[in-house]
């Protein structure tokens, strides 16, 4: 039974899910997936842990030659049989020796008033005491050495698979493969186990303008001179992978890709090579993949606040709140506008000017923008867009988000004030984030 198959069986005899017991372990849900898969190895501080969590010992976990489960049936039916054989045994000894012992005093009242010598009495209860104390001391003699034997063959269990530990531990210890232990469990995801630092950055636009070449750095924490790092990013909508191959110099590994200049966003996984013994691992954050315009624009998020509706001359008061994740956009980000539109005409719009970029290329700052604009009575739109759009000089590219139906139709509800919506967020693949329609264009739309 393979550590994979244990862990498994181990986990869902507890009820937990993978989630569960990842956070328990403090690593990603993909961890314990690969673990259970058998596709990777847990360390040996997991699996002093997973071992005293399930209550097993590290032998038990270890070893593919024993089955667990069957032998705890196996020793629970042993335990369970010695007992009662032993006892009833004993019992019916002791029964029949005070059974006798019973009866030969009613006969020994007989006997004598029948005329039987006490002699003869005596001579016949001395034989039925030898009879009993032979049946005891072959119980006895059967029972110590049952007892014995399992002794010893706990004995000889005990040291095989102690030597077999050892041996194991030793060929861990000696392995090559790089491998972190974080005894401070501070970590939040499986890619700080293996690695010191790890960042990804735009290094330039390709001539044509369609990709972003992106430079990746990253130094391991435990490596060798003969040690290799390859990562494979996997678009989440077409599943290409593209393949970055690193070369490593005084411990630092570089690599370099280029990625379609697009809103599509990547699972990264990297592979650590050493001597042939492989360690995978996951790239990803905890609540977001990997994308280009991460590294490129500025991240717009972009919420609305209703604080009003006149039904009747149909119009529409509140504010929008714009922020960034990127305090340098002033420097590449310009002619940012936002438009409110109903039926593809437009009823709203609002051009940032330069101490609105001032003020979002503060650090954690929201900029508020009130609207208010009312729909002609001949439009019959149920739901409003509401779109951003502006233009990036590095990646040379006029991008606009658009957002309409989901989030943004309160704007034609009574007691506006008291809704609140986010239209999009800077991380696209957030779940809290409406679907956000992302296009690009090398002239103005």
């Amino acid at each position: 039974m393979t550590l994979g198959e244990k862990l498994y069986t181990l986990r869902t005899k507890q009820n937990m899910t993978q989630e569960q017991l990842a956070e328990k372990l403090q690593v990603s849900r993909q961890s314990i997936s690969q673990w259970e898969s058998d596709a990777t190895r847990p360390d040996l501080e997991k699996l002093k842990f997973l071992a005293e969590f399930y209550q097993v010992s590290l032998d038990q976990l270890l070893d593919e030659n024993m089955d667990i489960f069957a032998e705890e049936s196996s020793d629970l039916t042993q335990n369970d049989d010695c007992p009662p054989n032993n006892q009833n045994g004993t019992n019916t000894s002791t029964d029949f020796a005070f059974t006798n012992g019973s009866h030969d005093a009613t006969d020994h009242d007989h006997s004598t008033a029948s005329g039987v010598s006490p002699e003869t009495i005596e001579k016949i209860t001395s034989e039925i005491l030898k009879k009993n104390h032979k049946t005891w001391k072959r119980t006895t003699i059967g029972f110590g050495t049952a007892c014995l034997a399992l002794t010893v063959a706990l004995i000889v269990v005990t040291v095989t698979f102690s030597t077999k530990l050892n041996a194991l531990s030793t060929q861990i210890a000696q392995s090559s493969a790089p491998v972190y232990i974080n005894n401070d469990s501070d970590y939040t995801t499986e890619r700080d186990t293996y690695f010191q630092s790890y960042n990804a950055t735009a290094d330039s636009v390709t001539e044509d303008g369609k990709n972003l070449h992106v430079k990746f750095t990253a130094v391991l924490k435990n490596y060798q001179d003969n040690t290799t790092l390859t990562m494979q990013l996997q678009n989440n909508s077409d599943q290409n992978n593209i393949p970055v191959t690193f070369t490593c110099e005084d411990g630092t590994y570089t690599g370099f890709a280029d990625l379609p200049i697009s809103a599509d966003t990547y699972t990264t996984t990297a592979c650590i090579d050493t001597n042939g013994s492989k360690q995978t691992v996951d790239m990803n954050d905890e609540y977001s993949s990997f994308s280009v315009l991460s590294l490129a624009d500025w991240q717009p998020s972009l919420q609305a606040d209703g604080n009003s509706y006149d039904k009747l001359n149909r119009r529409n008061d509140g504010h929008f709140g714009l922020s960034s994740n990127n305090v340098n956009c002033r420097f590449f980000i310009s002619g940012v506008t936002l438009e409110v539109l109903a039926n593809d005409t437009k009823v709203y719009s609002y051009t940032l000017d330069e101490d609105d970029m001032s003020l979002l290329s503060e650090d954690g700052t929201t900029l508020y923008i009130p609207y208010s604009f009312t729909v002609p009575k001949d439009n019959t739109a149920e739901d409003y867009t509401v779109r951003l759009h502006w233009y990036n000089s590095t990646l040379k590219q006029y991008i606009t988000y658009e957002v309409s139906g989901v989030g943004v139709n309160y704007f034609n509800v009574s007691n506006a004030d008291v809704i609140t919506s986010i239209l999009f967020n800077a991380d696209l693949d957030s779940d809290d984030a409406a679907p956000v329609k992302v296009t690009f264009s090398s002239t103005e739309p």
